[in-house]
């Protein structure tokens, strides 16, 4: 049976689920706190209300209120919508105009300061309301300014999600062309968490450090859902601090984190931990990472450097130590595809692999491909 973003969420109810090191406080939420705070949310947006289709932007940093925001908005049939905070005003109203935004979340104190999320929601008429963790009433509050086109709307019943609501919306870069809406439902974003999980073996002994943005691709996926299948557990700064990684790292008693190559960078030109932590690996995605870098994580914090490959081998299936070995030798060379080949026709809904052609003709020779874009 498909999941969900309600059903994928597999920790034990007691178990850790996310730290935020914030100082001198800083936040433990438990798998029970988390759906039970998720379900308060939920409630909140449907009073107001959101229903099924509904987009949700959320233009906060990275926090427990975007995470509790996001995951909500789903649940209750909505799109979320996660939009960069540092966006300028001309940038908001083009993302917030182009999904055709019901709410803008903003952080504490924007609606005051007339921030240019505010702004740009203003000129839309999406509703306006701040969200940020009210630690005396230990809840997430949603405190609505302006209800904008939601005035009048009727209280929303709690939703279920079905596998293929549309869960998230997110853009292309748009370096070519004017970005364009990429639509996720919760079939497509369970079934990448879980690839995600199967490939890294993530279990509910896992807790990684979350320093890639949520709302990029990379860190709401890998960095958050795919842990949350797992059972596992994330630290989660608002923002990433090369002079306060390792010690949250070691504090909070992480073992793996994920980032671009730039992040990976900036830690080897600060001081190396020590005591070293026990890091069961170091992910790297979104870009090519050079083979000084990668040889230099690998002797630096003595763990493996797994980047991001598919590669595609008809016949026998492809073995987790012959892809390891391949990755180790290869990955560094691994250049972005320009273009996509379709080897083989499949249904919409089935798990594919993308491939660039000259990968899969290092692991085996393949037939000339029978369509392209």
């Amino acid at each position: 049976m498909a999941l969900t973003l309600q059903t994928a969420i597999k920790g034990a109810g007691s178990s850790t689920a996310i730290i935020i090191p914030s100082k001198p406080n800083p936040l433990t939420v438990t798998y029970n706190d988390l759906i039970k705070e998720t379900a308060s949310f939920q409630q909140k947006l449907a009073a107001i209300g959101i229903t099924k289709g509904a987009p949700v932007s959320i233009a906060t940093v990275n926090s427990y209120e975007f995470i509790i925001s996001f995951l909500a908005a789903s649940w209750q049939r909505g799109i979320a919508a996660p939009l960069n905070p540092a966006y300028k005003q001309d940038e908001f109203e083009f993302y917030i105009e182009d999904v055709k935004s019901a709410i803008v979340l903003v952080p504490r104190g924007a609606y005051q300061s007339n921030a240019p999320a505010v702004k740009a929601a203003k000129k839309f008429n999406a509703a306006i309301a701040e969200t940020y963790w009210d630690a005396s009433k230990k809840e997430v509050a949603l405190d609505v300014k302006e209800l904008g086109q939601l005035q009048g709307k009727p209280k929303e019943q709690i939703l279920k999600p079905e596998p293929s609501d549309v869960a998230l919306v997110l853009h292309t870069s748009g370096t070519t062309s004017r970005p364009k809406v990429v639509p996720l439902t919760h079939a497509n974003l369970t079934r990448t968490m879980s690839n995600i999980q199967k490939t890294y073996e993530l279990t509910d002994k896992d807790r990684t450090m979350l320093v890639m943005p949520l709302f990029h691709v990379h860190g709401l996926l890998c960095g958050l859902l795919a842990p949350f299948l797992s059972g596992g557990s994330m630290i989660v700064p608002t923002k990433f601090s090369a002079g306060e990684f390792w010690q949250d790292f070691a504090a909070h008693k992480a073992n793996w984190y994920t980032a671009v190559p730039t992040i990976h960078q900036i830690l080897l030109k600060n001081p190396t931990p020590n005591p070293l932590p026990a890091i069961r690996f170091i992910r790297s995605c979104s870009s090519p990472l050079s083979p000084t870098v990668f040889h230099n994580l690998e002797k630096t914090y003595k763990a493996p450097d797994i980047g991001v490959a598919v590669v595609l081998k008809s016949g026998e299936k492809l073995e987790q130590d012959e892809l390891r070995k391949w990755i180790a030798d290869k990955l560094a060379k691994f250049k972005v595809p320009k273009k996509v080949y379709f080897t083989e026709t499949m249904p919409k809904t089935a798990t594919g692999k993308i491939q660039r052609r000259i990968v899969a003709e290092i692991m085996q020779k393949q037939d000339v491909p029978k369509a392209k874009l």
